[in-house]
């Protein structure tokens, strides 16, 4: 139904695959060249961010009115994540959420990544360059274990 280019970059705007899962899929199952799974899936990471950077402060907003239990889960999960990265945003600033970012394991991606710039009110002149800089450092990670060139960091996806 969809071109293998396609479901590629859905997946990697999907929350949870992300890149991480596109890459790999779009390589061993859809039969995309590496540098074609890694662009689309770049791409795909992308599309969402500025998404989350308009909505999330309106859906948070919406659901501590309308959805007690969706604002919970929402305020638990993100606060936990800026619990344990207030300290290192400090220190580090636009670049701590950088690694945040390009680190290829669960729940580090670009749409927490992208959370937590909202939580802590990073403006998005500085916090989007950096997640970008993130997704681009975790498609090369990503590609080079698929690729078999960091295959000893295959537990990782």
């Amino acid at each position: 139904m969809f071109s293998p280019e396609i479901l590629t970059l859905l997946l990697a705007a999907a929350p949870i695959s992300e890149l991480r899962g596109a890459i790999p899929m779009a390589v061993s199952v859809w039969h995309l060249s590496l540098v074609s799974a890694f662009l689309f899936s770049v791409i795909g990471n992308i599309l969402p961010v500025p998404v989350i950077f308009y909505l999330l402060p309106k859906v948070l907003a919406w659901a501590e009115k309308h959805g007690p239990w969706l604002h919970r889960f929402l305020t638990v999960y993100l606060e936990k994540k800026r619990a344990k990265f207030q300290s290192s945003y400090d220190k580090y600033g636009a670049l701590a959420l950088m690694f945040f970012v390009a680190i290829p394991l669960p729940i580090t991606g670009a749409w927490t990544g992208t959370g937590l710039a909202v939580l802590l009110r990073i403006h998005p002149r500085y916090s989007f360059p950096a997640i970008v800089a993130g997704i681009l450092i975790a498609g090369v990670i990503v590609s080079l274990i698929v690729s078999g060139a960091l295959g000893f960091l295959g537990w990782m996806i």
